[in-house]
């Protein structure tokens, strides 16, 4: 499954669970800041942070301090590679 195939999923699933799903970018387009997570996922009272990554793809260093940063912040981000990894966080 590419990365792409990923997102696609990902978005797919928690638009089911009823987010209001923003994709901040693609593999066409630059990122809005580096690090910054491909889906940010927003539900009453609660923000995700999801990185889509092909199986066995790496986190950028941006990335991950994008992700440790917003755990510290008090929110949950994750590292994606199919949608049961996302729905486990659910």
């Amino acid at each position: 499954m590419t990365e792409a195939q990923v997102q696609r999923q990902v978005v797919d699933g928690l638009r089911a669970r009823g987010a209001y799903v923003i994709v901040t970018h693609d593999a066409k387009h630059k990122p809005v800041c580096m690090g910054i997570t491909d889906i940010i996922a927003v539900f009453p009272n609660r923000v995700l942070f999801v990185e889509c990554k092909a199986p066995g793809g790496k986190v950028s260093e941006y990335q991950r301090e994008f992700i440790a940063c917003m755990r510290a912040l008090g929110h949950d981000a994750i590292v994606a590679d199919c949608w049961d990894d996302v729905e486990r966080q659910l």
